[in-house]
């Protein structure tokens, strides 16, 4: 459990929060850690109650604490499942609001999951050090002294990352090629996505998936200048989810 939900819990704050220039693979890797957390979890809690002969105690904080997250753990899965099928299958045309509503419901929820279930975690470590070590007190506070260091030099360096990130440019490639009017309208015909941005042709066929406004916005621009909303300057959608006049 200490596994799925602490170690495999920090790299799903990394993957959704810290790693987001790596947009390419950040979404796969979130969703597989997602899984491997709903799967660690379901069996971490198959092997405890046939442990205790499939009976169930509450006398103990752990008991109640992880049995509470166990079950809020499988509805995290669950959610982030329904996101991911809402967002790649879907057809969710002018329903960019409702899009990032569930988004944002889901990131919420696993925020909160990822950290307040560290109270299964510490009750754990306290439970599992009375019963095997009688009370050793010094491991038992040693233990859960690393756990929280863990967790303070993980986020810490994922915070340090994060601002040198929004501090640092991006630079374009050195663009040495040219395209004609003609040949992009040619592409575009072809189902070539391709948009305009300020004076660059881009080809956005691999990050239509990973937008997070949702892919409708990028396929709705296909062939057109997203400059004005690249900038802030103009929705697409009002705030009641209209279409443009």
């Amino acid at each position: 459990m200490w596994f799925a939900w602490t170690l495999v819990g920090v790299a799903q704050v990394w993957t959704g929060r810290y790693l987001v220039l790596w947009w390419r693979w950040r979404q796969f890797s979130h969703s597989v850690l997602g899984g491997l957390i709903g799967v660690l979890t379901l069996a971490g809690a198959v092997v405890i109650l046939n442990w205790l002969s499939w009976s169930f105690y509450f006398d103990h904080l752990h008991n109640v604490a992880g049995l509470v997250f166990v079950i809020l753990g499988l509805f995290l899965v669950m959610g982030g499942i329904f996101a991911l099928v809402q967002r790649r299958v879907v057809n969710n045309d002018w329903k960019t609001k409702q899009m990032l509503q569930m988004t944002m419901g889901h990131r919420i929820f696993g925020y909160f999951m990822i950290f307040s279930v560290q109270i299964a975690v510490i009750s754990g470590i306290n439970r599992y050090q009375t019963i095997q070590l009688a009370q050793n007190i010094a491991l038992k506070q040693l233990l859960i002294c690393l756990n929280v260091a863990f967790w303070l030099i993980a986020i810490g360096l994922g915070e340090i990352l994060l601002f040198m990130q929004h501090r640092s440019l991006v630079l374009w490639k050195n663009v040495n090629e040219t395209m004609t009017r003609e040949q992009f309208e040619n592409a575009i015909e072809n189902k070539i996505p391709l948009v305009l941005l300020d004076n660059l042709v881009l080809n956005v066929s691999e990050f239509m998936n990973q937008h997070p406004g949702g892919r409708f916005l990028i396929r709705h621009n296909i062939g057109h200048d997203v400059s004005k909303y690249f900038y802030g300057g103009y929705c697409l959608e009002g705030n009641q989810g209209s279409k443009p006049a």
